[in-house]
């Protein structure tokens, strides 16, 4: 979805095009029956030359094309991963505080895990009943964070 110039929101969802010409609606949460639009432009939305209007303003201030951003496994690099879940107890157990927003696959996930596991002297009290895959065995963990002997 095309990004909207002025709130950075996505074009067709944010209500800049009622702000600047000069409506007020009241926001997504509001109670009011038609967000504080005139009734015509809450169910027919903006006249042609309203909507013009709107579109020589986006142009003027400059278009936000949409593009896909790739989501990347932060741990090691592949693309598009394939989602998992786990408690958030589990996940900050595991995950360090500045990695928390960030996308591991299950396989680097587990490899966390057991680093933790295993060299941190520290355990996860109760363990969340999520699958998991087989855990696995580290030989040798380098200064730079690189495991070697992953068994």
């Amino acid at each position: 979805m095309e990004k909207c110039s002025y709130c950075g929101g996505q074009l067709i969802t944010c209500d800049c095009r009622y702000k600047l010409l000069g409506y007020r609606p009241s926001g997504i949460m509001s109670k009011h029956p038609t967000n504080n639009l005139p009734k015509k432009v809450y169910e027919e939305g903006l006249s042609d030359e309203e909507h013009e209007e709107f579109v020589k303003l986006l142009e003027k201030k400059g278009r936000i094309p949409y593009v896909c951003w790739p989501v990347l496994y932060v741990y090691c690099g592949k693309l598009w991963p394939e989602f998992f879940r786990v408690s958030d107890e589990e996940w900050n157990f595991y995950i360090e505080p500045r990695e928390r927003g960030k996308v591991v696959c299950r396989e680097c996930y587990d490899r966390i895990k057991t680093l933790v596991d295993e060299r941190s002297g520290r355990k996860l009290k109760s363990r969340p009943l999520l699958p998991t895959s087989k855990p696995l065995r580290i030989q040798e963990v380098l200064p730079d964070g690189t495991v070697r002997g992953v068994v």
